[in-house]
C-alpha cells in the first residue's frame, strides 16, 4: 500500500474532519443503515429475527430524522475531502436508496448505479424462518462530476460481484 493511503475503522465521519480539502481519490465506507427500529417494530411473529443484532445493537437504531442529518454530515464531509471525479463507494440497505441519493445530490454527488455483492458463505443466521441474507447493496457515486474514473482495463465489468465472506 502506497504512503499516501489512509484506512481507518471506526466511525467515517471523525476521520474525515482531518483530512484536507480534494485530496482523496476514494471512500469506501459501509455505514449504519438505520434499521433496527424497522426491525424490532415490525408486526410480525419472527421473534428471532427482532431479536438480532439490527434490533437490539443500539448503533443501529436512530430516529429517520437523526439517521438522515448523521448521513448529511458525512455527505457534506465527504464532498469536501474527495477530488472533482472522486469515487465514493458505500453499502446501503436497498430500502434507504432513495434517501442516500436525495441526500446525496445535495452535495454534488452524482449517482451512477447500484449494485450487489452476493455472499457464497454468508452467515446463517435465522435460516429456518427466513431466506439466509447472502446479498448486500452497494451505492456508486462521482463527486460533482457525471463520468469519474473507472478502471476497467477495457473489460466488461459487472455491477453483481460474488465472493466469499473470507
Amino acid at each position: 500500500m502506497g504512503k499516501n493511503t489512509l484506512l481507518g475503522n471506526g466511525n467515517c465521519v471523525d476521520y474525515l474532519k482531518f483530512i484536507d480539502t480534494n485530496t482523496v481519490d476514494l471512500i469506501l465506507t459501509d455505514p449504519p443503515y438505520n434499521l433496527g427500529n424497522f426491525m424490532h417494530n415490525r408486526n410480525t411473529n419472527l421473534v428471532k429475527m427482532r431479536e438480532n443484532q439490527f434490533a437490539y445493537a443500539g448503533w443501529d437504531n436512530l430516529s429517520q430524522d437523526d439517521w438522515e442529518k448523521e448521513m448529511d454530515v458525512f455527505f457534506k464531509e465527504s464532498s469536501r475531502v474527495l477530488k472533482k471525479s472522486g469515487s465514493l463507494l458505500l453499502f446501503m440497505s436497498l430500502i434507504k436508496l432513495e434517501t442516500i441519493i436525495k441526500i446525496a445530490s445535495k452535495y454534488k454527488f452524482y449517482y451512477k448505479t447500484t449494485g450487489i455483492w452476493h455472499k457464497t458463505n454468508p452467515m446463517p443466521r435465522n435460516m429456518n424462518i427466513h431466506f439466509v441474507n447472502s446479498t448486500e447493496a452497494w451505492v456508486y457515486f462521482v463527486n460533482n462530476d457525471t463520468s469519474g474514473t473507472f478502471n476497467n482495463n477495457g473489460k466488461m465489468v459487472h455491477d453483481f460481484i460474488e465472493t466469499s465472506l473470507t
